[in-house]
């Protein structure tokens, strides 16, 4: 994939809609370097549960310090 932008990506190993060795695949397809991969070993598809989300939202406010929208 030509994506060029950071990617952050979660995973819960618990997912039995998309297995963990497809969102390998995915990561290994980006053709950016700045890819991070954030595994919840307990969680389901959905990931949830307030964790997830604290770690979603940090992950959020993370990237968009690293890398502010221009205008």
């Amino acid at each position: 994939m030509n994506i060029k932008c950071p990617v952050r990506i979660m995973h819960g190993l618990e997912d039995t809609e998309i297995s963990f060795t497809q969102t390998l695949e995915l990561c290994q397809s980006i053709a950016t370097k700045d890819v991070d991969l954030i595994i919840r070993k307990n969680g389901p598809h959905q990931l949830d549960q307030p964790h997830d989300i604290e770690i979603f939202l940090n992950t959020l406010d993370r990237m968009l310090k690293d890398h502010p929208v221009e205008s």
